[in-house]
């Protein structure tokens, strides 16, 4: 008898349960089937129909796996496209950091009766503590501290311009402007501040 059509059918679970079918001509040299899951493996049988009846199953085809993408298509991909991506977002990160630690950051000079100079940093809120002798109190250095015990609280304002508070009194001055402050125990010093849009070429003064 001849063939007037073939039947195709896929399983998802290697031939428990098949799905609906499709008809095809017998001359018909491909087949579309719909309704399958992208990334699933699927195993498919044919049967061939005329005016008796449709055949036996034909044997078992390869797995094949419907896909939507390339890596869908290509499951080896997927570990290497994933270490790419690490790599990059690696590369990334280290060319940001190399990107802020050498960008310039600018830095602050202080100068307590021109005598007394020290890096007191950069930002926007800094400050400075005298170091004192331990036994005269005599001021004999200054370093930076930002915090609530310093001597000095500075704050950086628009146009080049400094906020300094001491114990008892604020001052607005302009970078390279001298102004009188007085210190915790009543001492009265000239101090000047400098900003520079350069980074430092020596250290924040700082406690030992």
């Amino acid at each position: 008898m001849i063939v007037t059509k073939y039947r195709i059918e896929c399983s998802p679970d290697q031939g428990a349960t098949w799905a609906d079918g499709v008809d095809v001509g017998s001359d018909s040299p491909t087949v579309q089937m719909g309704n399958l899951a992208n990334g699933t493996a699927y195993v498919c049988r044919a049967f061939a129909a005329n005016a008796i009846g449709l055949s036996d199953p034909s044997p078992l085809s390869d797995a094949i796996k419907p896909c939507g993408s390339t890596l869908e298509c290509n499951s080896a991909l997927v570990p290497l496209v994933g270490g790419l991506g690490l790599v990059l977002i690696g590369g990334i990160l280290v060319a940001l950091f190399l990107l802020f630690r050498g960008r310039s950051h600018g830095h602050v000079v202080a100068v307590i009766d021109v005598v007394h100079t020290a890096n007191i940093g950069h930002g926007s809120k800094l400050g400075i503590a005298m170091v004192r002798a331990p036994t005269t109190r005599a001021v004999t250095g200054i370093v930076a501290d930002r915090g609530k015990t310093a001597d000095l609280k500075i704050r950086r304002l628009r146009g080049g311009r400094f906020e300094v508070r001491d114990k008892i009194s604020r001052h607005v001055v302009e970078s390279g402007e001298t102004v009188v402050i007085i210190d915790s125990v009543g001492a009265r010093h000239a101090l000047v501040l400098r900003a520079f849009a350069t980074n430092a070429a020596s250290r924040v003064a700082s406690r030992r």
